[in-house]
């Protein structure tokens, strides 16, 4: 049923829950896993006077990789001993067209809602990875469950789109 399992991971203890839930999903199914992190550029919050603004995107910079290493040391470490065959890969800019990016080659996408990036602000990413814009779920996507923190879709078909 499902040969294909992506999962977005980031440094958090949320990401950490993601990565043992698919870890769980996919030893269950014989599905291969990919994980993804996705670094989004250095956007600071209009709060700072101009002066001080370089140091502050050095500073979103250096937790911005702290949490991209953090997140490939937790997939890392999570799949070494039941799932040897998992593959980890990185992208940079857009979370949501990073993920869509990678979502094509999936068969089912397991992302986190309501994020926190490093700056704390509470963001909710919202995903539509099909071709054409305005596009919905339509038939070709079914929904496993939606929790607080983490929505489960997978496709119906290998024609269909995602869309999270």
């Amino acid at each position: 049923m499902l040969r294909d399992l992506l999962v977005h991971v980031d440094g958090s203890q949320a990401g950490r829950r993601r990565v043992e839930f698919a870890i769980d999903l996919a030893a269950r199914t014989g599905a291969r896993l990919d994980g993804l992190h996705v670094t989004p550029p250095v956007d600071p919050l209009p709060l700072y006077k101009p002066s001080v603004l370089p140091q502050v995107e050095k500073a979103i910079a250096a937790e911005l990789a702290a949490d991209a290493h953090a997140a490939a040391s937790i997939f890392g470490e999570a799949t070494a001993k039941r799932l040897p065959d998992a593959r980890w890969f990185e992208a940079t800019g857009d979370i949501a067209a990073g993920i869509c990016a990678r979502a094509r080659y999936a068969d089912m996408v397991i992302v986190g809602q309501y994020e926190r990036p490093p700056y704390r602000a509470p963001v909710s990413v919202g995903l539509n990875c099909s071709d054409s814009p305005g596009k919905t779920i339509g038939e070709a996507v079914k929904t496993i469950a939606v929790t607080e923190t983490t929505c489960f879709r997978w496709r119906l078909s290998f024609v269909g789109r995602v869309s999270l």
